[in-house]
């Protein structure tokens, strides 16, 4: 049985001697090259392996650090909810969660914990009603995403003490 490069050969040669012919169509040879293999599609949530953080913070706490991704950092695809936690090994944490809908996302949460990942963190200081951070996405797919946040006047779980806060994140599955 003929392999397929062999009939591949075979209808170019076939293809140039009917050009010879006199017809002055341009004469179209078949490929060979296999078609692009399309992206598998996304159908359950992806868990970000690799990524870190930057962040500043002045106010009633000074502090800067940088923190790697964490194990609970995910995107989803249902909702399009890029979710992620950055923690230091002295336990500052940085989350951000952004659901993008045509590259923007108008409510974006983030919080950071000096130490801390939650509300029941004493140094936990939350954006409650997603108003006082400004989140700019640069970069973003179901298995990786970029930016940039900067806070103002974040408030701790207990109301008395004040963060401003910059930073970078990047995440990638």
């Amino acid at each position: 049985m003929p392999s397929i490069r062999l009939r591949a050969v075979a209808l170019a040669v076939v293809a140039l001697l009917v050009g010879a012919c006199g017809d002055d169509a341009p004469v179209t040879l078949p490929t060979t090259a296999d078609a692009p293999t399309p992206a598998p599609s996304i159908t359950g949530p992806v868990t970000f392996t690799e990524g870190e953080a930057s962040v500043e913070v002045t106010g009633d706490i000074t502090e800067s650090f940088t923190a790697t991704v964490d194990e609970e950092s995910t995107f989803d695809p249902d909702d399009s909810e890029h979710d992620l936690l950055f923690v230091d090994p002295d336990g500052n944490g940085l989350r951000v969660s952004v659901q993008l809908e045509d590259g923007a996302d108008e409510s974006p949460f983030v919080a950071i914990g000096l130490p801390g990942t939650s509300l029941f963190d004493e140094n936990y200081f939350p954006d409650a009603f997603n108003t006082l951070c400004d989140v700019e996405v640069t970069e973003a797919s179901p298995t990786s995403i970029e930016g940039s946040f900067s806070c103002e006047d974040l408030e701790s779980g207990e109301g008395d003490q004040t963060i401003d806060a910059t930073g970078t994140f990047s995440a990638r599955a």
